[in-house]
């Protein structure tokens, strides 16, 4: 899982840093890929959970073809919960679709909307002018969306964003340059002052504990400032120093 959720990471934290550059670029998406099935207690036979797999990939929807999620949830939207509806998979890499019956059901938060029963897989990609290449091997989840957009930005804009200051970064980075929590904030502390980090960036939603316990960690020899948004990060990198963000052309 920590390697598909990263591959979601590179891609929003490409999509943040180049509109920020004024580079064009723009979400396509994939294939609706299972991710998860929505299984209640006791599920009915013709339920999701039942009839479909994890990694199935649905291509139809009640004869319609459904190649993208805004495409299924097109069509889904326009079915009651009870309906029972035949959806063709591709399903373990077999090149003939599997046709199933799957009864839809209402959403857990709001009755007046139908479902299937599944959590699809985040399966879009980039589209950009240029290819971009982020080492990753050493990391593992979507925590790294923050850091990898900042990487991009100094990688790609005039100056330098830390001004050689030893900075360590965390959290997720969302389509709106918003930073979401994550998890094993205490002991990336640790790890980013054993670095000899001199600054740690968090996220500002992590829970007051974390806060707290992650200053505590870094003590006089780490400043740790928490960040809601990617330009929250920016300005907190300026008043250490750094260079202003300034975009520049790839070429520059």
């Amino acid at each position: 899982a920590n390697s598909q959720a990263m591959v979601s990471s590179k891609q929003i934290a490409e999509f943040v840093a180049f509109t920020r550059l004024g580079i064009e670029s723009e979400f396509a998406y994939g294939d609706v890929v299972i991710d998860e099935l929505v299984c209640e207690d006791a599920p009915r036979p013709q339920s999701a959970c039942q009839q479909l797999l994890v990694d199935d990939v649905i291509i139809t929807f009640d004869g319609r073809p459904t190649p993208t999620l805004p495409s299924l949830i097109d069509v889904v939207s326009a079915k009651k919960p009870g309906d029972v509806v035949a959806i063709e998979v591709l399903r373990g890499g077999a090149e003939e679709p599997t046709t199933v019956q799957v009864e839809l059901i209402a959403a857990p938060d709001d009755s007046g909307r139908t479902i299937i029963g599944i959590m699809p897989r985040d399966t879009r990609t980039v589209k950009t002018p240029f290819e971009i290449g982020i080492d990753t091997d050493s990391i593992g989840g979507p925590s790294g969306g923050l850091a990898f957009t900042l990487a991009l930005l100094d990688e790609l804009s005039s100056g330098s964003l830390t001004g050689g200051t030893k900075v360590a970064v965390t959290g997720t980075i969302n389509g709106d340059e918003t930073v979401g929590a994550i998890g094993a904030v205490r002991q990336k502390a640790v790890a980013a002052r054993a670095a000899g980090a001199r600054l740690f960036l968090i996220p500002a939603s992590q829970s007051a504990a974390d806060i707290t316990a992650a200053r505590k960690i870094g003590g006089a020899t780490m400043r740790v400032e928490t960040v809601a948004t990617l330009q929250d990060a920016l300005d907190i990198l300026q008043q250490i120093g750094g260079d202003p963000f300034v975009s520049a052309t790839p070429n520059d």
